[in-house]
Protein backbone atom coordinates (compact mmCIF):
# COMPACT_ATOMS: atom_id res chain seq x y z
CA UNK A 1 0.00 0.00 0.00
CA UNK A 2 2.81 2.37 1.02
CA UNK A 3 3.54 2.37 -2.67
CA UNK A 4 0.23 3.61 -4.05
CA UNK A 5 0.04 5.74 -1.66
CA UNK A 6 3.07 7.52 -3.27
CA UNK A 7 2.02 7.30 -6.10
CA UNK A 8 -1.87 8.80 -5.74
CA UNK A 9 -0.37 11.52 -3.88
CA UNK A 10 2.48 12.41 -6.07
CA UNK A 11 -0.80 13.37 -8.38
CA UNK A 12 -3.17 14.76 -5.92
CA UNK A 13 -0.92 16.43 -3.50
CA UNK A 14 -3.83 18.23 -2.00
CA UNK A 15 -5.75 15.09 -1.01
CA UNK A 16 -5.58 13.60 2.44
CA UNK A 17 -5.23 9.92 3.22
CA UNK A 18 -6.32 8.12 6.07
CA UNK A 19 -5.77 4.38 6.52
CA UNK A 20 -7.84 2.82 9.28
CA UNK A 21 -8.35 -1.20 9.60
CA UNK A 22 -11.99 -2.29 10.88
CA UNK A 23 -14.06 -4.96 9.86
CA UNK A 24 -16.23 -4.93 7.08
CA UNK A 25 -19.29 -3.91 8.52
CA UNK A 26 -17.77 -1.09 10.21
CA UNK A 27 -16.21 -0.17 7.05
CA UNK A 28 -19.89 -0.15 5.51
CA UNK A 29 -21.19 1.83 7.91
CA UNK A 30 -18.60 4.62 7.37
CA UNK A 31 -19.24 4.62 3.60
CA UNK A 32 -22.62 4.59 3.92
CA UNK A 33 -22.85 7.52 6.29
CA UNK A 34 -19.93 9.15 4.10
CA UNK A 35 -17.73 9.35 7.16
CA UNK A 36 -14.75 7.92 4.22
CA UNK A 37 -15.53 8.47 0.82
CA UNK A 38 -13.96 4.95 -0.10
CA UNK A 39 -13.33 1.66 2.14
CA UNK A 40 -11.60 -1.85 1.22
CA UNK A 41 -12.69 -4.85 2.61
CA UNK A 42 -12.27 -8.53 2.55
CA UNK A 43 -15.63 -9.36 1.63
CA UNK A 44 -18.25 -7.81 -1.04
CA UNK A 45 -20.63 -5.59 0.99
CA UNK A 46 -24.51 -5.69 0.11
CA UNK A 47 -25.96 -2.08 0.51
CA UNK A 48 -28.49 -0.32 -1.63
CA UNK A 49 -26.50 2.95 -1.52
CA UNK A 50 -23.05 1.53 -2.32
CA UNK A 51 -21.37 0.06 -5.15
CA UNK A 52 -18.56 -2.73 -4.11
CA UNK A 53 -16.17 -3.39 -7.35
CA UNK A 54 -13.53 -6.32 -7.14
CA UNK A 55 -10.10 -4.37 -5.91
CA UNK A 56 -7.48 -7.26 -5.69
CA UNK A 57 -6.91 -11.11 -6.46
CA UNK A 58 -4.61 -11.15 -4.13
CA UNK A 59 -4.14 -14.45 -2.52
CA UNK A 60 -3.94 -15.42 0.98
CA UNK A 61 -1.32 -17.34 2.98
CA UNK A 62 -1.54 -19.84 6.13
CA UNK A 63 0.99 -18.70 7.96
CA UNK A 64 2.44 -21.32 10.97
CA UNK A 65 5.01 -22.75 13.02
CA UNK A 66 7.27 -25.28 10.67
CA UNK A 67 6.68 -27.81 13.43
CA UNK A 68 3.19 -27.18 13.62
CA UNK A 69 1.54 -31.05 13.10
CA UNK A 70 -0.77 -29.49 10.07
CA UNK A 71 2.55 -28.36 8.48
CA UNK A 72 3.53 -31.52 7.05
CA UNK A 73 0.24 -32.46 5.80
CA UNK A 74 -0.33 -28.86 4.26
CA UNK A 75 3.35 -29.22 2.56
CA UNK A 76 1.87 -32.59 1.48
CA UNK A 77 -1.19 -31.23 -0.38
CA UNK A 78 0.42 -28.33 -1.99
CA UNK A 79 3.30 -30.86 -3.82
CA UNK A 80 0.22 -32.72 -4.85
CA UNK A 81 -1.43 -29.41 -6.17
CA UNK A 82 1.36 -28.45 -7.95
CA UNK A 83 2.16 -31.91 -9.36
CA UNK A 84 -1.45 -31.74 -10.51
CA UNK A 85 -0.71 -28.43 -11.99
CA UNK A 86 2.49 -29.39 -13.60
CA UNK A 87 0.53 -32.58 -15.54
CA UNK A 88 -2.37 -30.32 -16.63
CA UNK A 89 -2.16 -30.77 -20.42
CA UNK A 90 -1.96 -27.34 -22.84
CA UNK A 91 -4.55 -26.66 -25.01
CA UNK A 92 -2.82 -27.82 -28.49
CA UNK A 93 -2.27 -30.80 -26.21
CA UNK A 94 -6.24 -30.97 -25.66
CA UNK A 95 -7.23 -30.54 -28.81
CA UNK A 96 -4.74 -33.04 -30.59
Amino acid sequence: MPRVFRSFCGEFPNVNISLVTRNSGTVQGWIATQEFDIGLTGNAIDHPGLLTLPFTAAAGVCVMPAAHPLAARLRRTERSRRAAAVKQPTRAESRA
